[in-house]
């Protein structure tokens, strides 16, 4: 199975590694499922772990957030998506969206890992699920 984590679920998973996106990310750590990123994710990932209270939090250097970001891009299947592209994402509620949805499509994974309603609102067009929902398949 390939799946597509979007920003919310990385992002969870540093903030607090014992919650679901948590759990998510250790089961991916033992090849339970493949992922699928692209530069977008990765671009926007990094951006939101600069964010002052992020970055406090999880008290990373520069130094330590790019070599995350590269062990990410090590360990994934990166496809090639463009920024601001719409392919897919017409019905978008937000248009930043566009390289997720656009990721998901191109990559032909399985589903789409978000906390964000704007896109779990597109469930019934994409396979879009929240991380409580992928969570059942790794029980």
């Amino acid at each position: 199975m390939k799946v597509v984590l979007d920003t919310n679920v990385w992002i969870s998973s540093l903030l607090i590694p014992q919650s679901i996106p948590g759990q998510i990310i250790a089961a991916w750590q033992h090849t339970l499922f493949d992922i699928a990123i692209s530069s977008p994710i990765l671009d926007e990932i990094k951006r939101v772990l600069n964010y002052p209270t992020i970055k406090k939090r999880l008290s990373l250097s520069l130094e330590e957030i790019d070599e995350y970001l590269t062990l990410i891009r090590f360990f994934t299947d990166v496809v090639d998506v463009k920024t601001n592209d719409p392919l897919f994402g017409n019905e978008l509620r937000d248009i930043n969206d566009t390289p997720i949805i656009n990721t998901l499509i191109i990559s032909h994974a399985d589903y789409l890992i978000t906390g964000d309603q704007d896109l779990l609102v597109l469930s019934k067009k994409y396979p879009i699920i929240s991380p409580n929902e992928f969570a059942k398949f790794l029980d």
